[in-house]
């Protein structure tokens, strides 16, 4: 009786110990889950040329707990900058301090709204984020057009000498200043009031400098080449081949013209001499002299023959 309850009693001291080990299994899995984290960011409202995109960030959790996370600037209109994840033990009340750098502002950087934000993955997912401006002057898309005729339907860069050039540009600002130079290949300057155009008097290459300017826009320089000569260049088409997937010998096409429509053995009017026997249709095949074996089966007769005799007539 005595043993019995013994038993009865370590039996109930090892269920205890298994479920208290199964409860503090469930806290140490689920405790992270309800885990306080605040996270600041310090970042200036505004940045301007000359100036580094960088700020400032704390995380701090109510309990001490392991954290992975990263630090990310998106700004639509600027590079894209790589994500780097970071893993950090977090000390119960006690903040992680770090700091992001991104980007310096220059004159190429266009005016926009960013974002800064600080994002967990682990132990679950969370996100802080502010919003800062890029202050910049604007720019704007402006491209200069080299034509043979005055509507800019035909952009050309060779010319022919004597014929009219036609320079204009595009812009998608109107009532915008510009300032046009144009080199000539005697290395003559003239400034030129775009839009105009010019009689090619002079063989060589002509340069054309463009400045595209407006108040409160970034200043677009521009420059492009074109060239003049004495006439217009013969053009002759060699080429045989009218790639259709179809060989047409007719038209000049064969393995060697026109292999994308040609196979190597195709029927094209040409033997391939790589190809095995009988494979192409086009190298002649050698008849087989059939007059020389029927007069050397002559000859064996002939030969048999005498050969016979010889020998009855021996016997």
């Amino acid at each position: 009786m005595i043993l019995h309850k013994k038993i009865g009693k370590r039996k109930t001291l090892n269920d205890r110990f298994r479920f208290y080990i199964f409860v503090l299994a469930i806290l140490t899995f689920v405790t992270p889950i309800f885990a306080d984290f605040t996270v600041d960011i310090e970042i200036k409202p505004e940045y301007k040329i000359g100036e580094i995109i960088t700020f400032n960030y704390s995380i701090t959790s109510s309990i001490s707990t392991n954290i992975t996370y990263f630090s990310l600037v998106n700004c639509p209109k600027a590079l894209e900058p790589l994500l780097e994840l970071k893993r950090a033990k977090v000390e119960r009340g006690v903040a992680l301090k770090g700091t992001y750098t991104y980007l310096e502002i220059n004159e190429d950087t266009e005016p926009q709204t960013c974002e800064a934000s600080i994002t967990l993955t682990e132990p679950f997912e969370y996100t802080t984020s502010k919003n800062f401006s890029i202050v910049t002057t604007p720019g704007f898309n402006f491209s200069v057009l080299v034509c043979k005729d005055q509507l800019c339907i035909k952009k050309s860069k060779i010319f022919v000498k004597n014929q009219k050039i036609y320079l204009d540009y595009s812009s998608e600002v109107k009532n915008i200043s510009i300032n046009a130079n144009l080199t000539y290949p005697d290395k003559t300057i003239k400034q030129l009031t775009l839009p105009t155009s010019i009689k090619a008097e002079q063989t060589g290459t002509y340069t054309l400098k463009v400045t595209a300017s407006k108040e409160g826009y970034k200043t677009k320089a521009l420059s492009t080449q074109f060239g003049v000569v004495e006439k217009e260049a013969e053009i002759i088409n060699t080429s045989s081949c009218f790639v259709n997937s179809i060989c047409e010998p007719d038209l000049g096409e064969n393995y060697k013209t026109c292999p994308q429509d040609c196979e190597p053995c195709a029927k094209d009017n040409i033997c391939n001499p790589d190809c095995l026997t009988g494979e192409d249709a086009d190298c002649k095949q050698t008849a087989f002299p059939y007059w020389l074996l029927i007069i050397g089966l002559v000859i064996a007769l002939f030969l048999l023959i005498i050969l016979v005799r010889h020998v009855t007539d021996r016997l």
